[in-house]
């Protein structure tokens, strides 16, 4: 097993997904050996130094950047995928790897569209008055951001 750097983990990947920018990768970055794939969903194997979100056994889904010519084995089309905890979220024992796996990058693209590039404070209150308007709202990455702001 690969060593982990901190704040990584290793997981058993149990389902993906493909979107967009999966196919606009392979031409980008196309390099021999590189792994392609971002979405995932799996559980988790073990953990690097640091991570505290997460443990032994967890589901969890996330993203990755892959196919990464500086890191060939980081995409997620592959049996085991090594995320950052700050890139991969608990699974509700609710959902299914297939469904969760669908959710990676469009809810990070939805998170630093909203907090980082806006600057949106992360925790308004429910009294605030605060309009946002999203454009693109029926992709997978507006409705997103649409249900992280109802939250």
């Amino acid at each position: 097993m690969p060593l982990l750097k901190p704040g990584t983990m290793l997981c058993k990947v149990a389902a993906v997904a493909l979107n967009p920018a999966d196919a606009k990768l392979i031409d980008e970055f196309q390099s021999p050996g590189c792994i392609g794939g971002q979405d995932f969903a799996g559980h988790v194997v073990s953990v690097g130094e640091g991570v505290k979100r997460f443990k032994q056994g967890d589901h969890v889904f996330g993203f990755t950047f892959g196919p990464n010519p500086d890191n060939r084995a980081s995409g997620a089309f592959s049996e085991y995928v090594i995320p950052t905890e700050d890139l991969s979220c608990q699974i509700p024992s609710s959902m299914r790897f297939e469904e969760a796996s669908k959710f990676g990058l469009s809810v990070s693209t939805a998170g630093f569209s909203l907090f980082r590039s806006l600057g949106l404070p992360t925790h308004a209150s429910p009294t605030e008055d605060c309009f946002v308007l999203i454009a693109g709202g029926a992709t997978a990455s507006g409705i997103a951001a649409i249900q992280i702001l109802k939250a």
